[in-house]
């Protein structure tokens, strides 16, 4: 879904001798916008790109949602305004037709960052933004991939170390290029996120929480001690241990019908690994006899649309990459000799990436010490991409109606190679 913010230039009108002001911000939230009256029970109007707004089902939604319009994000909400919605949806329209009609000369290829069939049509994306190829001169907008800017906004280089920059409060976190966890000295989830530790946030999606603002308002309850776990879970335990006295226990539910999948994942975003790295992961994972995860690790960039990026996934019983991305290029073992990830024993995953955005990217992956993957291709989804997060846990679960568990133990994500 595109993310609704009016745009600086909208950020005010005026009507009949009166100002109506919204907020404009300079960077989208990172869940999706929505507007909902909060006076009514009504399901969220969900405005997107492709939203007809003249319409009589939208012009009806909008009416009877003309008291109050709010923009919500995931640190709160703001009042747009109290103007009617009619107005509302013609500055609306306007700013969405001006954006889906936006085009521009075919540029030089030097500047093109990535070209695309799809259905028949080409596309291609320039400083962030993906056009449709009109004709051989002409490129129409689509959408904004990642904001160009991101680099300069969000990160700052002092003394050959590169930290990460909170855009609200202006203080600088260093970035990690080695970072590991035996989650031990932890009793619960809240003692494994913030600085010290490093891990930044968890996410549990379920049929209880399928939407982004839904898992994204029980995660904030729970780390201030609000609320408690609805039914997926991560968290500390001692119920099955690789070493020490603790592992991290994540159990999900399997996602309904409606949903694409369920989630019960750790995450950082204070890693920074860019084109031309080596990264090295290493992880213990033990998975009881029931239901079996998708993924167990994703080293993504969410700077861009959708947090592309290298995952381990479970293919047939058998481990294997993906690069999240475009075409989504799979590295898989061979077909003769597919060894399966055990269940109701630990396992170690071992893996090293190349980095790079182009064929000269290298996947090699270890399973108990026994080289399965060994292959080059894309690793990067593009040249300035920057992988600053890690997502351990069940990432994804879709296989099946049973619930899944995986205990995960001793991970370590390093530029050098791990023992």
């Amino acid at each position: 879904m595109h993310t609704l913010v009016l745009p600086p230039r909208c950020a005010s009108i005026e009507r009949q001798g009166e100002v109506f002001y919204g907020t404009a911000r300079k960077n989208p939230p990172r869940q999706p916008a929505r507007l909902l009256s909060p006076v009514s029970p009504r399901q969220p109007l969900h405005l997107t790109a492709s939203t007809d707004f003249h319409s009589p089902e939208v012009l009806t939604a909008l009416l009877e949602r003309r008291k109050s319009l709010f923009f919500f994000s995931s640190s709160g909400s703001v009042e747009l305004s109290t103007w009617g919605s009619i107005q509302l949806s013609v500055i609306v329209s306007v700013v969405i037709v001006r954006e889906q009609q936006q085009s521009m000369p075919m540029p030089d290829e030097s500047v093109v960052e990535l070209t695309v069939e799809h259905e028949g049509t080409t596309y291609k994306l320039v400083h962030g933004d993906l056009y449709r190829v009109a004709s051989s001169d002409r490129l129409v907008f689509v959408e904004k991939i990642y904001d160009k800017d991101f680099r300069k906004t969000n990160y700052a280089s002092q003394d050959g170390m590169v930290f990460r920059v909170d855009t609200d409060t202006g203080k600088q976190y260093p970035t990690r290029r080695h970072f590991e966890d035996g989650f031990e000295n932890a009793d619960q989830i809240t003692d494994l996120i913030g600085e010290q530790r490093g891990w930044t946030s968890f996410t549990l999606q379920s049929s209880s929480t399928p939407s982004v603002p839904e898992y994204v308002q029980l995660r904030s309850r729970i780390l201030r001690g609000e609320a408690k776990f609805l039914d997926n879970r991560v968290e500390p335990s001692s119920e099955n241990v690789r070493t020490g006295a603790r592992a991290l226990k994540c159990y999900s539910l399997a996602p309904t019908p409606k949903m694409i999948c369920a989630k019960a994942s750790l995450s950082t975003e204070l890693l920074y690994f860019v084109k031309g790295d080596d990264v090295w992961f290493s992880g213990w994972y033990f998975i009881p006899e029931g239901g079996m995860p998708f993924t167990l690790m994703d080293l993504e960039s969410t700077w861009i649309k959708e947090h592309p990026g290298m995952r381990i996934m479970i293919e047939d019983g058998a481990a294997m990459f993906e690069l999240k991305w475009a075409t989504k290029p799979k590295y898989r073992q061979p077909k003769a000799n597919r060894v399966r990830i055990p269940v109701g024993r630990w396992v170690h995953l071992k893996a090293r990436l190349h980095l790079s955005e182009s064929v000269d990217g290298q996947v090699q992956l270890w399973q108990d010490e026994r080289k399965l993957i060994d292959e080059q291709g894309q690793t990067l989804p593009l040249a300035g991409a920057i992988y600053d997060s890690l997502e351990i846990g069940i990432s994804a679960h879709s296989f099946g109606p049973n619930p899944a568990t995986v205990y995960v133990d001793d991970v370590a994500i390093s530029d050098q190679p791990i023992d």
